[in-house]
């Protein structure tokens, strides 16, 4: 799994590098700079809103079961 995420952090990191490129102008730079990291802002916001929706469906299932349990 280690391995795993290495690997997809250098090929992050090469596809940045790469998309930056070596002779591009500071106004180019600062446009991509603003693309990726809005990228990052969207994607971090919709992974942490499933995590949300998972929490809660979990507490809300969890709750159930323990209200309708018998004892």
């Amino acid at each position: 799994m280690v391995a795993i995420w290495l690997l997809a952090n250098g090929a992050l990191v090469i596809a940045i590098q790469d998309a930056n490129g070596l002779n591009t102008t500071a106004t180019e730079q600062t446009t991509k700079t603003n693309l990726y990291f809005k990228i990052i802002l969207w994607a971090t916001a919709g992974l942490s809103l499933i995590r949300f929706i998972g929490c809660i469906w979990f507490l809300i299932t969890s709750g159930l079961w323990r209200c309708c349990r018998r004892t």
